[in-house]
């Protein structure tokens, strides 16, 4: 039944893996005879590990041999067993990575406990658990509690993490049917409703009995419409905003993601603008931020988008995404999709970063959707040169004059006074001590 592939010494740490299937195809195939499992080995192992074997065993051949002596040498070379303190140094530091399961963080820990021989592991497993575990109020709950077995704290972690996941992705895809259409940022409102528009002339009226359904415009020469209602002149004719921009160039690599915060009263509205848009046919919230070059998704919006597109895929990135306070921000990838905004259809990038995370509407789209920035306060700051002459008599290259009362030194007679000889000074350094000697003179 089946077959034991050769086994690949450039990689020694798949030997305990390779040693238990070769138990398991020995046992499946009804092999017992000591001499015929030492001949399944030695035929399938390939001609590198063979003579790895007959290195190991000189001067005996293997042959002489038994099977079992055979994988305890083998076993000796490729898996040497540490120490039980090392083994145990090594699980008293493990903990939860970043992205890791509590699933995945419990069976590593079992893994570590193989050989540290303790003698209760299931306590030993659910002190490290509590421990190690990155999410500190499901720790603080463990920390509480006086009764705490093993087998209590690990569903109580798997449970904590499926009920934030859970909520993570309901959060992203969840949209509220009562909210406006969009927190529009341009001067210009909409006053009529979109669904009552013709597209073809602008009036209030069905497209079918329109005049000019069929009619040819003037500016981008396609039929159908009239110049009034070309998305190509409304494109082309977009205002540009007002606004200090920063501009980045393509060849950069790394953006940074400036995400502003506003901490409020209770009484105060949340300051934060977000705009509801349609992305390859699902409506979607996102946050604008100005201080972001790109926009960027999360994770679970992009399961929730591609469950309309199968096709939707990921392209690798070598982007660096940092958030404003230096963290590096995880990215999938990116692709291109459809988005549309009000009259607006296109298509443009867009980047999904690992992991759950806020929306953002970053720099990248706004001149393609028209978004505006008005009204950003600045401050501009004083000339150097009003300052300097305002304060002529501070930045003078000479010595101030002292203009209080007159200072008097009061002297004890008694005391003699020190003479002290002249200090010699380098020759090099001569003409410069001179020079600045005459200076002070001349400011007295």
């Amino acid at each position: 039944l089946g077959h034991i592939e050769e086994f690949d010494t450039s990689n020694p740490k798949e030997w305990n893996s390779y040693a238990s299937r070769l138990m398991f195809y020995l046992e499946a195939n009804k092999v017992s005879a000591d001499a015929d499992k030492r001949a399944v080995l030695l035929s399938s192992c390939g001609s590198t590990l063979f003579k790895l074997v007959e290195s190991l065993l000189s001067p005996a051949k293997p042959v002489e041999r038994s099977f079992d002596e055979i994988i305890s040498v083998l076993n000796d070379h490729f898996a040497p067993q540490p120490s039980e303190i090392v083994n145990r140094h090594i699980f008293y530091q493990r903990k939860q990575q970043p992205g890791e399961t509590v699933a995945e963080f419990i069976a590593d820990l079992r893994r570590l406990a193989q050989g540290c021989n303790f003698v209760d592991l299931e306590t030993m497993l659910r002190d490290r658990l509590v421990c190690g575990l990155r999410d500190e109020a499901v720790q603080l709950r463990l920390f509480a509690k006086k009764v705490l077995t093993f087998q209590m704290a690990q569903e109580e972690a798997l449970s904590a993490e499926a009920a934030c996941k859970h909520a993570s992705e309901i959060r992203a895809v969840n949209v509220d049917s009562s909210a406006p259409n969009i927190h529009h940022m341009s001067s210009k409102r909409q006053t009529y409703k979109q669904a009552n528009v013709c597209a073809s002339c602008g009036g209030q009226h069905n497209r079918a009995l329109c005049r000019f359904k069929n009619a040819v415009c003037r500016c981008c020469q396609k039929v159908g419409h009239i110049e009034r209602v070309c998305r190509s002149k409304q494109r082309r004719s977009k205002p540009q905003a007002k606004a200090n921009t920063i501009s980045v160039a393509d060849t950069h690599q790394s953006y940074l993601l400036n995400r502003i915060s506003c901490r409020s009263t209770p009484s105060l509205r949340s300051l934060k603008l977000s705009v509801f848009l349609s992305i390859e046919g699902k409506r979607c919230q996102l946050e604008v931020d100005s201080g972001s070059d790109v926009t960027i998704i999360s994770e679970q919006t992009f399961e929730y988008l591609r469950n309309n597109n199968k096709k939707l895929k990921l392209a690798p990135t070598t982007l660096s995404l940092v958030s404003f306070l230096g963290k590096q921000v995880k990215l999938m990838g990116s692709c291109v999709v459809n988005v549309d905004y009000s009259s607006i259809h296109t298509r443009l990038r867009i980047f999904v970063a690992k992991g759950n995370c806020p929306n953002l509407l970053g720099l990248e789209w706004f001149k393609p959707l028209g978004i505006r920035i008005e009204g950003i306060n600045h401050i501009n700051s004083s000339p150097v040169e009003s300052v300097l002459r305002k304060y002529k008599a501070v930045f003078t290259p000479d010595l101030g004059c002292y203009a209080g009362e007159p200072v008097s030194l009061d002297l004890d007679p008694s005391v003699p006074p020190i003479r002290m000889k002249a200090r010699k000074v380098p020759f090099a350094l001569k003409e410069k001590i001179d020079m600045e000697l005459d200076k002070l003179v001349k400011q007295k």
